[in-house]
């Protein structure tokens, strides 16, 4: 594959007007000729995280690490990125991490 695609959904169950929003989020794989990164199953790694709604600013929420799909003589590396100024989206609220190479 040269992109993964999954959904992240924040929803606050309020009263009387409960607020949601979701944003999809793409991963692309630029070297398409290496074999895709595998993600590492662990319990700091969920499919599903629900946040409490006073959660401490800079909490870690989740951690996942991938490790190369062909082996650890071809490193792979990761960002996150959102079309914005580097460090906050749109709203102000988003913080990005540059870049990590084989790690977390």
């Amino acid at each position: 594959k040269d992109r993964f695609v999954f959904n992240v959904i924040a929803n606050d169950h309020g009263v009387p007007f409960a607020q949601r929003s979701e944003v999809q989020v793409v991963v692309n794989v630029h070297e398409k000729q290496q074999s895709a990164p595998q993600w590492q199953t662990t319990d700091e790694c969920k499919t599903t995280v629900v946040v409490d709604e006073d959660i401490p600013i800079n909490s870690v929420l989740f951690r996942c690490l991938a490790i190369p799909g062909d082996g650890p003589k071809s490193p792979i590396s990761y960002k996150m990125a959102n079309g914005a100024s580097r460090g906050t989206n749109h709203e102000m609220h988003f913080r990005e991490f540059l870049e990590k190479t084989n790690g977390r």
